[in-house]
């Protein structure tokens, strides 16, 4: 009805009629500005009253020459595309890594799978049936499938995209590829998830059991009067201070792994408990790298590029991240000191309140999460966790450590603690002889 008042013309733009000149009725630009919903379209009045804007036809020409641009973008190989070569540019500050773009697909393994089945209990333990494949899972992104050998004496897990929820494009083919080719740069590391398939959208990767994230977190968000801790401090999990130090230290060893990469650093850039898993010999290892920044170098100042992510979501990152500022590896470290916050409370970061918003407020403001200050004094292990997580949450990234001084500093305060646990099992076993 807005149209009405519309003055038409009847020259040829591309089939369509369109309007040589439209206004939109006062009245109507007021309804629409009190609503501010206009689909998908992100609209902001500029301007008060009329609002128009004049239609020629040369818009169809305009029109036809931006579809023939994103045709060919279309038909493109999207890696070539996003992975250009460097001696094709007309700068070269930043340069990524020749081997960001390499893919090494094996796609006749993932053909062989049989993918018709679905998880049942009684079938996965009739040990008559040689049940080799089955769906058990999913994520956001993709649904998970175990496939077992003949004897099930080793099994691996298919990861494939949700068709039935995310349409196959060249960005998630992007970020899988990228997740792929972090994880075979890295196949030699004992922190890292082993891969041993990529192809498409889809990754075959190790099996591990066990998450940690539940154990190390079993609530995560409490009141004050839930936590109870007016006499004592009352840390939310029951790993002892050594287990704590020692996942601390693998999870250190991960990101070093990747920051220390001897071809180019990366930044894992989605640093959180529910990355890491716990094998059967009770390693920790890193998986999960399709938001991971293969960071580029710079020639002419001999060091590597920041890189801008855009505004981030979420109430476990840096305040840089929240603010749209440009990064660097030192994201992780921030995030890191999370993880270390959970492993010695069992409380997630600002505990007493889940709102992502007044967290994120809080992190650009420079605040952070409250730390018992009694948790200092309980231990030598628990004060140096304080002492660590204090370093990594500093504000400014070139204030904080690196992931190496990290390392450096968990495996000396794990080797005192290891060797007080010695000393104390050692003192225990002479008293109960002399006893």
């Amino acid at each position: 009805r807005a149209f009405d008042s519309a003055i038409y013309n009847h020259s040829d733009t591309g089939g369509w009629k369109s309007p040589a000149q439209f206004r939109f009725p006062k009245e109507t630009i007021n309804r629409l500005a009190k609503v501010r919903d206009f689909g998908e379209i992100q609209f902001n009045q500029l301007r008060s009253g009329h609002f128009y804007r004049e239609i020629d036809a040369k818009d169809s020409e305009r029109y036809e020459k931006f579809r023939d641009l994103e045709f060919d973008l279309m038909n493109k190989d999207p890696l070539e595309e996003k992975f250009f070569h460097d001696e094709e540019l007309d700068y070269q500050e930043c340069r990524r890594p020749k081997w960001m773009s390499y893919y090494f697909p094996n796609c006749n393994s993932f053909h062989e799978v049989d993918n018709s089945r679905y998880y049942t209990r009684d079938a996965v333990s009739d040990i008559d049936d040689h049940y080799d494949s089955y769906y058990f899972s999913h994520g956001y992104y993709r649904d998970a499938w175990m496939l077992e050998n003949a004897d099930r004496q080793e099994c691996v897990v298919l990861k494939m995209l949700r068709f039935v929820k995310h349409d196959f494009t060249a960005k998630r083919f992007a970020n899988v590829q990228r997740d792929g080719i972090v994880m075979e740069r890295l196949n030699h590391s004992p922190y890292i998830v082993d891969m041993y398939g990529h192809c498409g959208a889809s990754l075959m990767v190790q099996r591990i059991e066990h998450e940690i994230q539940e154990q190390i977190v079993p609530d995560g968000y409490m009141t004050e009067e839930e936590l109870d801790d007016k006499y004592e401090v009352q840390p939310q999990n029951s790993y002892s201070i050594k287990e704590k130090l020692y996942f601390a230290l693998s999870m250190a060893e991960s990101l070093a792994t990747l920051h220390g990469f001897e071809d180019g650093v990366i930044t894992h850039a989605d640093v959180q408990l529910c990355q890491w898993l716990r094998t059967y010999d009770n390693r920790l290892v890193l998986g999960d790298f399709n938001r991971a920044e293969i960071m580029a170098w710079n020639d002419h100042n001999n060091e590597y590029c920041n890189f801008n992510n855009g505004y981030s979501f979420g109430n476990y990152r840096s305040p840089e991240e929240y603010t749209g500022e440009d990064l660097d590896e030192k994201i992780d470290v921030f995030s890191f000191g999370n993880n270390v916050y959970a492993l010695l409370t069992g409380l997630w970061p600002f505990y007493e309140n889940e709102d992502d918003t007044f967290v994120q407020s809080k992190l650009v403001a420079g605040n952070t999460s409250f730390i018992d200050e009694r948790y200092q004094l309980r231990s030598y292990g628990e004060g140096k966790m304080v002492q660590l997580i204090e370093m990594c949450w500093k504000f400014k990234p070139k204030d904080r450590p690196d992931i190496f001084e990290i390392v450096e500093f968990l495996r000396i305060v794990y080797k005192k603690v290891e060797a007080e646990d010695e000393g104390n099992e050692q003192s225990t076993v002479e008293t109960n002889h002399v006893l």
